[in-house]
């Protein structure tokens, strides 16, 4: 593909058109020029809008993408789309299609960027920055994992503060529980004891009473007897009276007699020998006979008298000491009396004392079963909080059980961010070899056969990160290596092209693709004419060899003549156009 400026002659062929083909193509396909330009870029200058239609065969589909600018619509087959769902359809990304299918004239070949760039650009092509976004995502992941640990950490440390809290709380309560159930013991035993001496207080009185029992019992007989001894003495006085009375009779009677005989001696002394009374005379015997007998009579009544007296005497000597008697008696009969009185009144108190004591016992019976039943409220309030520890502990072992589950997640997670970053090594590695080959194949080619290249790619340090770079290393036919940057021109020419031709093959080898048509913009400038016809020489051959299109895009006719044909761009006053 070659061209002419009618529009502007100076410029020979350039300015026509050529490179602005394969952006629209480049744009409709992938949202880009070859440049990088995009929306109202890449409208041409005096319009307002444009669009472009390309056909393409992807496997056995054949795709008919149209792409508009004001507005802005995308199409396949009269379908509207994104623009990511066409790239996975077309099965190559930007990258990918511009160094496999359009090769640009713009920016630097792919061994021209900076190990880097070259990198950069390599993963992109690859796609192999997947493994990069995998090991972001697991980095990520294993970081949320890492946070929810740290999260429930933290929530364990607040449950352990918590449980500390709880458990003081407890601590306080079983102190006062104990100290409610000490107190609670402590009036139980004191009433107990209460009870005990009430009993015994009972026991004792009941002892007592059954002493003054006895005593009473005993006191009845000694006052009935005293009483009877009394009783008896007062009938002894009564009989002593009435004998002293009687003898008070008889000693009167006698008294009496002895004044009478008294008063007849003397009469009988006064009497002559005629009585005074009969005027008879007087017997001397008779009357010495008559006072003999009035003296007896007089001498039996004076002993009488003494007797009467002496008896009388004795009586009241008996009777004194009767009265004596009756006097200690009545003393001992009132003491025995007021004994038993004292003993009555003692044991009456006794009972009222005992009766209040039962009364008082019954009521620290009530009292002592109502401490014993008293509810300690501590023990429901314990319970609540062990419950509540229970619960706080089934928390802190569930989060543990998640914590461990988190633990293997964020080991497994953790794992894949240098695991992905391995696997891409390793992938970049093997594609590496694979793209030596390619290169390698297309040096003899272009007229370096002896010559080899070698690749060497970023590797993990020890700190876990990742040195990066890509080396393009050159062994020269004398066996000496050398790096890409320090090749003649024309010989990194030959080797950019042979790089070109070998991420082209290995670009649709990964992408499952086998490409029918290459386009290369401007591969022959700075060549010299050997240079160009070695390189045109590779491109006959690999489309033949391959089976596929390859069009060279160049401002100047290049006489070679291998050519299947030739296409024109012309430009002129009215636009470009191919012929």
């Amino acid at each position: 593909m070659t061209g002419i400026n009618y529009d502007n002659p100076r410029l020979d062929g350039n300015g026509c058109g050529k490179s602005s083909l394969l952006d629209a193509i480049s744009w409709c396909l992938e949202g880009k020029t070859t440049r990088g330009l995009r929306s109202n870029d890449i409208i041409a200058r005096g319009y307002n809008t444009c669009f472009v239609v390309v056909e393409v065969d992807v496997g056995n589909e054949i795709l008919i993408i149209k792409a508009t600018q004001n507005p802005n619509l995308l199409t396949v087959s009269g379908h509207t789309v994104d623009r990511e769902a066409l790239i996975k359809r077309l099965r190559l990304n930007f990258q990918s299609f511009l160094y496999s299918v359009i090769i640009p004239q713009a920016g630097n070949s792919f061994l021209d960027l900076s190990p880097g760039e070259k990198l950069t650009l390599f993963s992109q092509i690859m796609d192999l920055d997947l493994w990069l976004e995998k090991s972001e995502l697991a980095l990520e992941k294993s970081n949320e994992i890492k946070d929810s640990i740290g999260m429930c950490e933290r929530e364990i440390a607040q449950l352990n503060g918590r449980l500390t809290s709880i458990v003081s709380i407890i601590n306080g309560l079983v102190i006062k529980s104990t100290e409610f159930e000490y107190k609670k013991t402590e009036k139980t035993e004191q009433l107990s004891e209460e009870l005990a001496k009430i009993v015994t207080n009972i026991e004792g009185f009941k002892t007592e009473i059954t002493v003054f029992d006895i005593a009473l019992k005993e006191l009845g007989p000694k006052i009935r007897c005293a009483e009877d001894a009394v009783k008896g003495q007062d009938r002894h006085i009564k009989d002593l009276e009435f004998e002293l009375t009687e003898a008070d009779k008889e000693l009167s009677v006698a008294n009496h007699k002895i004044t009478v005989i008294k008063d007849s001696l003397k009469q009988l002394e006064g009497v002559g020998a005629i009585c005074s009374v009969c005027k008879q005379p007087v017997d001397e015997r008779h009357l010495i006979k008559e006072t003999k007998k009035l003296e007896n009579g007089l001498k039996t009544l004076q002993g009488l008298k003494t007797v009467l007296l002496g008896a009388k005497k004795e009586i009241n000597i008996n009777k004194s000491e009767i009265i004596v008697l009756i006097s200690k008696l009545d003393a001992e009969f009132i003491q025995l009396r007021t004994k038993e009185t004292k003993t009555k009144g003692n044991k009456n108190a006794i009972e009222n004392e005992i009766i209040y004591l039962e009364r008082e016992y019954k009521r620290l019976e009530i009292e002592i079963k109502k401490t014993k039943e008293q509810k300690n409220e501590f023990d429901q309030m314990i319970a609540e909080k062990r419950n509540e520890v229970s619960g706080v502990n089934k928390k802190i072992e569930g989060i543990k059980s998640k914590i461990a589950q988190l633990n293997e997640d964020y080991a497994a997670t953790h794992f894949w961010v240098g695991g992905f970053k391995r696997l891409r090594l390793h992938i970049i590695e093997e594609t590496l070899r694979t793209l030596e080959v390619e290169v390698n194949n297309n040096l003899a080619s272009l007229g370096l056969g002896d010559w080899k290249i070698e690749f060497d790619i970023e590797r993990e340090n020890k700190s876990g990160g990742v040195t990066k770079g890509f080396i393009t290393l050159i062994t020269d036919p004398k066996g000496y290596t050398t790096k890409y940057e320090t090749l003649s021109f024309g010989e990194t020419q030959r080797v950019k092209l042979a790089g070109c031709f070998g991420l082209a093959n290995l670009i649709m080898e990964r992408a499952g693709l086998v490409s029918k048509i290459e386009m290369y913009d401007e591969p022959s400038e700075h060549m010299t004419e050997e240079g160009i016809t070695d390189t045109l020489n590779t491109l006959r051959d690999r489309a033949i060899g391959n089976d596929r299109v390859i069009i060279t895009v160049d401002h100047h006719a290049i006489s070679y003549g291998d050519f299947s044909g030739t296409i024109m761009v012309e430009k002129d006053e009215h636009g470009s156009r191919i012929i």
